[in-house]
């Protein structure tokens, strides 16, 4: 599985012990409900911990821990009365506090991510996880914040009338099933990011010696703010001595709306070049004498993308054949250096112009010539 698929699981479910607790507080007394959950919540650390060989992080127990061990004080310095009544509360704002007191860490947290000395696989998936937890704690800090909230103005409008069905949905019920409907929300939110994910196009992640460390997904990779080295196909064609250039779409993020080669593809993960060639130059690759022709191997990088590069050629023979192209124009080399500085060519291509003059575009001067 995925590095970054492994980061997404529901965080929430790191806090059912909090929600067990506030539930059994209900019908044991709090000593009791806290032994069970404690010790509950110290089974689920346990557990993951048996699964971090599989890189699975269940960080919202981390608070939840937390929130016991603060409430441990409270058992020793506040009288029994008041714990017996208000533990439900008592129990909402330490985890409110505590989650406050979390969120202030993300920005330290993520900066000690990015400068840990961890393979750009592992990083990424530590990276997911901690975004997922951050995301479920600031909904329950809001959530049980605007709960806490309430409960201060709560007896304001109630006034005098005594209603002990009402205060126990609003003091011990509502918190629980605020958490298990967030529970529920991040289980359905998660399963469909897994779903998509499924769906989308792995790019694998290179070293700087050119070997496979990972995989990502293509969105991701493209929204980060980090560089990641992913291999990617680029395929030159040749027609009676001339090149094949298309304008490049929108999208694209090394020169948009520039010319370049008709066919650019990354590597899959898990595909070979060999193959991903096949798959660039579509049906193409049907014609037996269309055979693609590896030139060179190298790095290119800018300030968006680093990427190590495939160069293959291929000649084509026929106007039939140049019809499985996109849409685009001849260029002889005469008209290309007239123009390579005007910024109509991509990046790509400008970098290695002039080998490609130096090699298979002046062989094929020279069979043109002789030809002629």
């Amino acid at each position: 599985m995925d590095k970054v698929k492994k980061g997404i699981n529901n965080q929430a479910v790191g806090f059912l012990p909090i929600l067990l607790f506030m539930f059994l507080d209900n019908y044991l007394s709090y000593l009791s409900s806290f032994t069970i959950s404690f010790i509950f919540c110290l089974l689920c650390l346990f557990f993951f911990q048996i699964f971090m060989k599989e890189k699975i992080y269940q960080l919202s127990l981390i608070p939840s821990g937390v929130t016991f061990i603060l409430y441990s004080f409270l058992l020793l310095l506040i009288p029994y009365q008041l714990l017996y009544n208000y533990t439900p509360l008592l129990i909402e704002l330490l985890l409110v506090i505590v989650l406050g007191l979390t969120m202030l860490s993300r920005r330290n947290i993520f900066q000690r991510i990015r400068n840990a000395p961890i393979s750009i696989a592992k990083r990424a998936m530590i990276r997911t996880s901690i975004n997922e937890f951050y995301l479920v704690s600031q909904i329950f800090l809001y959530i049980l914040g605007f709960h806490s909230l309430f409960l201060a103005v709560y007896p304001l409008i109630l006034g005098d009338i005594p209603n002990e069905r009402l205060d126990f949905v609003v003091y011990r019920l509502l918190p629980v099933l605020f958490g298990l409907v967030i529970i529920l929300y991040e289980q359905i939110r998660t399963r469909m990011m897994l779903g998509k994910l499924d769906k989308e196009i792995w790019l694998p992640i290179l070293n700087d010696k050119g070997r496979v460390i990972g995989s990502m997904a293509q969105s991701v990779s493209e929204t980060s703010n980090l560089k990641y080295f992913h291999p990617i196909v680029r395929v030159a064609v040749l027609y009676k001595g001339m090149l094949y250039m298309i304008k490049n779409e929108k999208h694209v993020r090394v020169s948009p709306d520039h010319l370049d080669y008709p066919f650019s593809k990354y590597v899959i993960f898990r595909h070979s070049i060999e193959g991903t060639v096949r798959e660039a130059i579509g049906s193409l690759s049907l014609d037996k004498s269309v055979i693609p022709h590896f030139l060179l191997r190298y790095t290119f990088e800018n300030e968006r993308v680093k990427t190590l590069v495939s160069l293959y050629a291929i000649r084509l023979e026929t106007e039939e054949q140049l019809q499985h192209c996109k849409s685009g124009k001849l260029w002889t080399t005469k008209q290309i250096e007239e123009n390579l500085q005007s910024d109509i060519f991509s990046e790509y291509f400008v970098r290695k112009f002039p080998y490609l003059q130096n090699t298979i575009l002046l062989a094929e001067s020279i069979a043109q010539s002789d030809n002629g």
